[in-house]
């Protein structure tokens, strides 16, 4: 379980993360795992984010705040980086006939 840290400088430095170079570690995220089950590429996505958030003592719950944030800052800002990240989704990820 990570530590409880009050001043993580990673914790700031992802507050501030780039959406462009978010958008592509989602992609090629997506990338290496769309040959898989949906059910493996998801629990293998769960997985590698909590080992991340344990090995930088970043809580888990944080980060996923974090991306919270990014999404509705990348919503009322500038959606195209988000809608390609959506639209990647669906053609690659859904590939094997689940709806989209």
């Amino acid at each position: 379980m990570p530590r409880r840290l009050q001043h993580n400088p990673l914790y700031d430095a992802l507050a501030n993360a780039d959406l462009r170079q978010v958008r592509e570690a989602a992609v090629r995220i997506m990338d290496s795992v769309q040959v898989l089950r949906y059910e493996d590429q998801i629990a293998g996505a769960a997985v590698f984010f909590l080992v991340l958030c344990e090995e930088f003592d970043v809580p888990s719950r944080r980060a996923l705040e974090v991306a919270g944030n990014i999404i509705n800052q990348a919503r009322h800002r500038d959606a195209t980086h988000l809608d390609a990240l959506r639209l990647y989704a669906r053609g690659e990820l859904h590939k094997k006939g689940l709806p989209a």
